[in-house]
């Protein structure tokens, strides 16, 4: 499996849950729509981990915002 495939894995899960929701065949969508939604649908996925594990490094370093 090459990186860019497992970059992709949470993108197909979600997509193939929506489409499943929507009651859309996955069959029906051209390949490479499919790998183009699931790569943006793995981009916000990824960027929420990371932005979730940044948030959390801060705060174990005390860096987190006080708000008043």
């Amino acid at each position: 499996m090459k990186p860019f495939e497992t970059f992709l894995i949470p993108g197909e899960f979600a997509l193939r849950f929506i489409l499943k929701f929507l009651q859309i065949d996955v069959a029906i969508i051209d390949p490479a729509l499919f790998v183009v939604f699931a790569g943006f649908l793995s981009w916000l996925i990824w960027m929420a981990i990371i932005r979730g594990i940044w948030a959390i490094t801060l705060r174990i370093f005390g860096f987190e915002q006080r708000r008043y």
